[in-house]
């Protein structure tokens, strides 16, 4: 029996996830391999500009715009119950960058610790409530509170049950590399999301037993000599 063709056929995959948004409808949100077929379309689509790239197995169509909110979506699978997103990751977020390879989570302090794996690490912390924010469906550490972690996690070592920001170890004497390489994530987050790295050392010697306070004092005297222009202080 012969295959009747459609007269008029709809637009293909490539050219569907081409369409501006306003005349695509709606559009998926991210993508992964297993969302089109596979790795080898999931390359093509990325070759021929259907897909952006977001991070390793993980785009949107061309025509959605990368956001904080976006980007959170593409972590969500790495984020355990009852955890926040910080440090880095939580900075790629805010700030964009390079994607990281590895997240870090938060714990509440009273809460159990889940364990850590290859692709992320859990450490215990005490979080406020406007330290923390919803996006993508999950719970990111506010800016303010990232650029903190930031300037702490120098020297601090792997995550481990007991070992945060508040309570337990401070870091070890980190390397200037490290240092440096940390006020440079400071300043991209300070000049992305109008964060005034004088609000954050403000912030700093606001809470009295932040341990690592030597580690984050050093890592932002670096940021301020980088970027000395002010900017709105952001909670």
């Amino acid at each position: 029996m012969p295959v009747t063709r459609d007269p008029h056929p709809g637009p293909t995959l490539t050219e569907w996830l081409r369409q501006p948004c306003a005349d695509a409808g709606p559009l998926p949100g991210v993508v992964r391999p297993a969302d089109v077929g596979g790795a080898v379309a999931f390359q093509v689509l990325l070759r021929e500009g259907a897909l952006r790239p977001v991070r390793d197995g993980v785009a949107v169509p061309r025509s959605r715009p990368v956001d904080r909110t976006v980007r959170a979506t593409t972590l969500a699978d790495l984020v355990l119950p009852g955890t926040v997103l910080g440090g880095e990751a939580a900075a790629w977020v805010h700030a964009g960058g390079g994607a990281p390879r590895h997240v870090e989570l938060v714990a509440p302090a009273a809460a159990h610790l889940p364990v850590s794996g290859e692709d992320r690490s859990v450490r215990r912390a005490l979080l406020l409530g406007n330290e923390h924010v919803l996006l993508g469906g999950i719970r990111v550490t506010s800016v303010l509170r990232t650029a903190l972690d930031v300037a702490t996690a120098p020297g601090r070592g792997p995550a481990a049950p007991g070992h945060g920001s508040r309570g337990g170890p401070g870091p070890a004497r980190p390397s200037d590399a490290e240092v440096e390489r940390a006020a440079a994530l400071v300043v991209r987050l300070c000049r992305v999301c109008d964060l005034d790295v004088s609000g954050v050392r403000r912030a700093l010697e606001l809470r009295p037993r932040w341990h690592g306070r030597r580690t984050a004092r050093r890592v932002l005297e670096a940021a301020s000599a980088a970027r000395p222009a002010p900017g709105p202080a952001l909670a």
